[in-house]
């Protein structure tokens, strides 16, 4: 069996939102849900994520946001990353001069 994987280069980091948001719209219309997309918090973690996966990780990512995001909302940091510690997060934010 051969198994490809498709790297994110770090060069490329614009398109990970256009993927984010394409797995996105799969998931919710697989999972019936509405939402509104990532809120400016989540994106910023999407994009400062090195995702040492490939695109397959990012696409779970989403798809763990999508199904733990409640209907009619944005999915937030800790609908992708439940363990992401939210003082860890303020603080990585707050170091990129963000907010």
């Amino acid at each position: 069996m051969l198994c490809r994987s498709t790297f994110l280069p770090s060069e490329r980091k614009l398109d990970i939102l256009i993927l984010a948001k394409t797995f996105l719209k799969k998931f919710s219309d697989v999972n019936g849900k509405k939402l509104r997309g990532f809120s400016d918090k989540a994106k910023l973690v999407l994009l400062a994520y090195q995702w040492p996966g490939n695109i397959r990780e990012l696409q779970n990512v989403v798809e763990r946001g999508v199904m733990l995001a409640p209907n009619g909302t944005h999915i937030s940091i800790h609908h992708m990353f439940p363990s992401y510690s939210s003082e860890f997060s303020e603080l990585a934010l707050n170091a990129k001069g963000v907010e």
